[in-house]
């Protein structure tokens, strides 16, 4: 019988991880050339002033919750001019940094597809992700606008001039961590809301919401 062969070479192992090495060198840079800079820009103080002033311009038009899940067309106008804020700076960015939109495009299909392989580097595409889809979450929208509602009708700067709308207190029920779009149904004279807890609250705390009644028929 002949003698099997169990030399060791390895050459033939460098052979067999190189391209995953040469891959993982891709994707490290990929992301370091193109999703940091594009999280920083989102990040960036100016553009969040930005999102600050949108948000106090237009607090006026979310002063008063809609019975039964129900929202005013309004809302989702605002929405998508909240999103072309973020569509603005992304264009912007990719402009900065030289990159075509169809080159973004097939860099996040790639970096998504090989995610699980990342390593210290997928926390990095996660919080991409994250400020990346933060303008498309209609929830984490209400959420930004009604707390600059909140806020501005608590420091006395507007009132709640809807037609029919009446102020109620809503307290932040036990084992509310604090996280985002997070909400809280309320019952009021036999109409359901689902309140947003303002960013920032625990629970415990109370704060007041103006709730449109529709009247009687």
């Amino acid at each position: 019988m002949a003698a099997v062969d169990h030399a060791y070479d390895v050459e033939d192992d460098l052979d067999l991880i190189s391209p995953r090495m040469r891959m993982q060198k891709h994707e490290d840079w990929l992301i370091s050339t193109s999703l940091e800079p594009l999280r920083d820009s989102f990040e960036d103080s100016s553009f969040q002033q930005l999102l600050h002033q949108f948000a106090a311009e237009h607090a006026q038009d979310f002063l008063a919750l809609w019975p039964d899940g129900s929202h005013p067309l309004l809302w989702t106008l605002r929405h998508q001019e909240y999103k072309e804020l973020f569509e603005s700076q992304l264009e912007k960015t990719l402009a900065d940094i030289g990159m075509t939109r169809d080159s973004f495009q097939s860099a996040m299909r790639h970096l998504q597809d090989v995610r699980a392989s990342l390593g210290d580097m997928q926390a990095d595409l996660d919080s991409f992700l994250k400020s990346l889809t933060a303008a498309d979450e209609y929830n984490a929208f209400l959420q930004v606008m009604l707390t600059e509602a909140y806020k501005q009708q608590e420091a006395g700067l507007v009132s709640a001039a809807v037609p029919d709308s009446q102020q109620i207190e809503v307290t932040v029920p036990s084992g509310h961590g604090g996280y985002a779009a997070a909400s809280v149904p309320v019952e009021y004279q036999g109409y359901q809301y689902d309140v947003p807890i303002p960013c920032g609250y625990s629970a415990g705390m109370s704060f007041h919401v103006s709730v449109v009644v529709p009247p009687p028929n």
